[in-house]
């Protein structure tokens, strides 16, 4: 179907616009980038689970906030908090290495499932609410993408 329309597109260049060009050669040019780039876009339909960015996940994908009472949490099962995930792997969970309030820790065998990531977020003793965004991954395959909010 998109190549109908491609060539479609085409058609309706060639007969709209032939004497906008001063050059053929602008002309195949144009078309060729044209064609390019609508290969790259269908090409790159099934490449769009990579994530590329820097430390804010929400700059590329939509999140979903985790919200914490000041007093934290200890060892809280994430599998409880985010639906896109199961205890069959062990997923890569991106954006809290720095973070020296929150943490996943893995467990294996946990209740009786291969795999479970356990949320640990410290009191907050700051004041001020405090968030941190993280994003799941399964090898790299982009999952899902939260944000812990925690209550001053």
């Amino acid at each position: 179907m998109k190549k109908f329309f491609t060539n479609l597109l085409l058609v309706a260049m060639f007969a709209s616009t032939p004497f906008v060009f001063t050059s053929c050669g602008d002309l195949f040019g144009m078309i060729g980038d044209i064609m390019q780039e609508i290969e790259d876009d269908e090409n790159n339909d099934d490449e769009d689970n990579s994530y590329e960015g820097g430390d804010d996940y929400n700059e590329v994908y939509e999140r979903e906030t985790i919200e914490i009472e000041p007093y934290g949490v200890h060892r809280r099962n994430l599998l409880e908090l985010c639906v896109n995930l199961t205890h069959e792997y062990k997923y890569t969970i991106n954006g809290l290495d720095d973070c020296d309030w929150a943490r996943i820790e893995w467990a294996q065998e946990y209740e009786g499932n291969v795999w479970t990531p356990l949320l640990t977020v410290d009191e907050n003793t700051t004041g001020e609410p405090r968030e941190e965004s993280f994003a799941i991954f399964l090898g790299e395959n982009y999952i899902c993408t939260h944000m812990i909010y925690q209550y001053p």
